[in-house]
């Protein structure tokens, strides 16, 4: 397995990583709320899918440096936007230009396979995979971390108080 390989298997694990995380944590996004789960499955696949339409048209005449610039600034502030906002609204804008980013990604880096062997494919789609298990798992850990660390405190709370 040589770098190239291992490069388009980790750009497979960054492109779909946030959708993943936010599918997992679409209750505790809308936790408190009377909106049901699907409002985040909605404000997520309508825009990934209208842009896996659109960007195909256009995206090849745009270097590869900004488009990979703008994946990562949406991806930014799309997670900037849920975790940092209250407003519900905004986390809604948040998940969807996560979405678009996803969206750019794969149709990113999906062409830029077309310039080399069909291993390379092969790699992207693995790595797409293995988010689909890497991404629930790190944030159950991250959760579970979270639980303990609060348990503990209120431990400590009671001890001095």
């Amino acid at each position: 397995m040589n770098r190239i390989t291992i490069c388009f298997c980790v750009f497979g694990i960054f492109t779909f990583f946030n959708q993943e995380m936010l599918f997992i944590a679409s209750e505790d996004i809308l936790s408190g709320l009377k909106l049901p789960t699907s409002t985040i499955l909605l404000c997520s696949v309508a825009p990934l899918t209208i842009t896996k339409i659109i960007a195909p048209w256009f995206i090849q005449k745009i270097p590869y440096v900004i488009k990979v610039f703008f994946v990562a600034l949406c991806m930014t502030l799309g997670l900037s936007l849920i975790v940092f906002v209250e407003d519900i609204k905004v986390k809604l804008v948040g998940i969807a230009l996560n979405s678009v980013a996803t969206g750019t990604s794969e149709v990113t880096f999906l062409g830029l396979t077309s310039f080399y062997p069909q291993t390379y494919i092969s790699a992207f789609v693995a790595g797409t995979g293995i988010t689909c298990l890497v991404s629930p798992l790190y944030y159950t850990g991250k959760r579970r971390g979270e639980e303990q660390n609060r348990e503990e405190g209120e431990m400590a709370q009671k001890k001095l108080g």
